[in-house]
């Protein structure tokens, strides 16, 4: 930030060039323009929102970034402010006497300067030509974030266990992991990291049925960890079931018992496939497999239980006088 203050100082030491006439073309600019400026899911919908009404309008526009919150556009500090007759700031707080607000201003002075959906203690125009404020102590209105119309993309929960020294050698966790990593990178998903482990769970949850109402929230879980599959096929969920042993470990072996299908050997697997295989789950729903993992998995606890009951009873039988 103090680096891009003091670059942005030399920047306001040259002389802008401006046209004889102002230019129609309106540079938008906000939290997300400024290096360390911390912009938030709401300032970019924000400013997709202004962005829209521009279009709307006829007005062409840039947006400015700091390359750093996903926005593509311009550099701030690279945008030459004799190309735009309309300066916008979209979102957040505004406090136009700090140091790069006031840059700001005194850039764009030669602009209309349009604050919209803006947080000021100041009663006054803050600065701006124009300000259509969020709240200030005269107005309040709805954050524009409000109206701008998303598509949602499918849930991914995502359960890893770090290792298993009892495999030894076997052991790929990390591998698998990594894997797990460059798939969320890069697929159009919302991922919801969970955790299994009771103490200091690294979500937050304190009881198994903390854990199993969040994951019933996912529609497909990926997981290396033995209870992601039992737990995952028990609230009907999918479950991409990834053995992180060489040779497969338990979590082989339980989805034989529960009649699930859908295992990835690490011997297997890459980006490419644990991809393939979580769409799969997305366009099948896997309705059919849920439903036979569930009876055998009744059936094979039936089994247990009775076996479990006789063994008690036959120890009673014995312990009686």
């Amino acid at each position: 930030m103090r680096l891009f203050q003091f670059r942005y100082r030399r920047l306001l030491s040259a002389p802008v060039s401006l046209p004889d006439r102002r230019p129609g073309r309106a540079l938008v600019s906000g939290h997300f323009s400024v290096p360390g400026g911390g912009g938030t899911f709401g300032d970019i919908e924000a400013q997709e929102m202004a962005c829209e009404w521009l279009a709307e309008a006829g007005i062409p526009f840039d947006v400015a970034s700091n390359m750093e919150d996903g926005v593509a556009g311009v550099r701030l500090e690279d945008a030459n402010p004799a190309d735009y007759g309309i300066f916008i700031f979209v979102c957040g707080p505004w406090y136009p006497e700090k140091t790069i607000p006031s840059m700001l201003l005194r850039r764009y002075a030669h602009c209309l300067k349009i604050g919209i959906n803006l947080t000021t203690s100041h009663a006054d125009q803050a600065g701006f030509d124009i300000l259509l404020a969020r709240d200030n102590p005269n107005e309040i209105r709805a954050d524009i974030a409000f109206g701008k119309a998303v598509e949602t993309v499918p849930v991914v929960g995502v359960l890893l266990v770090e290792r298993q020294t009892a495999y030894g050698s076997r052991q790929r966790h990390l591998y698998v992991r990594q894997v797990f990593e460059e798939y969320l990178k890069a697929a159009h998903v919302a991922p919801v990291w969970l955790d299994t482990v009771i103490k200091n769970n690294k979500v937050g949850l304190h009881t198994g049925a903390e854990f199993e109402s969040l994951l019933r929230k996912v529609d497909v879980l990926i997981t290396n960890r033995l209870h992601g599959l039992v737990l995952g096929l028990k609230n009907s969920v999918p479950v991409v079931a990834v053995d992180s042993i060489a040779g497969g470990g338990k979590v082989t072996a339980q989805a034989k018992a529960l009649g699930w299908r859908v295992l990835v050997p690490v011997e297997e697997l890459d980006v490419e496939k644990l991809a393939e295989t979580v769409q799969m789950c997305f366009e099948q729903g896997m309705k059919a497999g849920l439903e036979k993992s569930h009876r055998q998995g009744e059936d094979s606890i039936a089994r247990t239980r009775a076996e479990f009951l006789e063994i008690l009873h036959d120890f009673n039988r014995l312990e009686s006088p």
